[in-house]
């Protein structure tokens, strides 16, 4: 099963635009409160996908998603860097985690999508869905 902080993890150690500002994020609403004066990362689970379930010989399996986001929060200095700095600091995330393999059973990690969330008060909030998959056994 996904550890968010196993992401957080491998985000402080590949992501030098982020320095060590990473953390697990469970309320977006109560993030975007937060004075932002750097690059910062939230890392939340957002999601549990399943396949139908199959049974072979007395054996239980299905194949699960597991959903996480990952929500960049960048200050809006200004206009000009907006586009850059976004685009640098979400080449570095994609690079940590793209094709990275979280646990043993895991398929490695593939990018979902990505959103503007908000850009408001001077800061930008960008927000990147990733998922990886993995058998259950029962």
């Amino acid at each position: 099963m996904l550890e968010v902080m196993d992401v957080c993890d491998r985000l402080r150690a590949q992501c030098p635009l982020l320095g060590n500002r990473v953390e697990v994020g469970m309320d977006v609403e109560q993030a975007k409160k937060q004075a932002i004066n750097n690059a910062t990362a939230l890392v939340m689970d957002l999601a549990e996908v399943a396949d139908a379930p199959a049974t072979i010989t007395d054996v239980h399996m299905q194949r699960l998603g597991a959903r996480f986001g990952v929500l960049l929060a960048l200050p809006d200095q200004r206009r000009r860097d907006r586009t850059t700095g976004l685009r640098a600091l979400r080449a570095q995330v994609r690079a940590a985690l793209l094709g990275w393999v979280p646990f043993d059973n895991a398929t490695e990690t593939a990018f979902v999508s990505g959103q503007m969330n908000d850009a408001k008060a001077g800061v930008i909030w960008w927000l990147d869905v990733f998922e990886t998959h993995y058998l259950e056994r029962a």
